[in-house]
């Protein structure tokens, strides 16, 4: 039986990143959402950079990692398939790859380089959307007041 048409209710127990993905809920999740964002305008080219001056879920990080995360194992196919591209696995997962640099922080990786271990830590779906859901309204005051002030160079 494949493991999508079985309902798993239990992440901690699942065996596969399939079987991981069927006991998920659907989420959405914007990296620039959960982002001080700044512009730097330059006149003599007449565009505006944008870049994120801080991400706010990076002050939650060892929390998400202590109390939200299981083990999730990669079989070897899996490993060779997502080896490099944590972007592909949150994709398959989460529905969003843009989330990926959160499961890099909370395995201590910092780069996409690093995404080699058969090994990871990860929040459930329905964990994950909750915990950005709580960190955004946590933050969206402070937030949307800083990414108002943009600054002009």
């Amino acid at each position: 039986m494949p493991a999508l048409n079985y309902v798993y209710t239990t992440p901690s127990e699942t065996y596969t990143i399939d079987q991981f993905i069927a006991c998920q809920s659907d989420t959405d999740i914007n990296y620039k959402n959960l982002s001080f964002v700044d512009k730097i305008q330059y006149k003599e080219l007449s565009r505006d950079i944008h870049y994120s001056t801080y991400n706010v879920v990076s002050d939650y990080i060892d929390e998400l990692r202590d109390e939200y995360c299981v083990n999730v194992v990669l079989s070897d196919k899996e490993l060779n398939q997502y080896m490099y591209r944590p972007k592909l696995l949150c994709q398959k997962i989460y529905g969003s790859g843009e989330i990926a640099y959160i499961i890099l922080a909370i395995n201590d990786m910092y780069s996409v380089k690093q995404f080699t271990k058969p090994n990871i830590l990860m929040p459930r779906k329905d964990v994950m959307k909750l915990i950005c859901k709580y960190i955004y309204n946590s933050n969206y005051t402070a937030i949307t007041k800083y990414n108002k002030n943009l600054y002009i160079a």
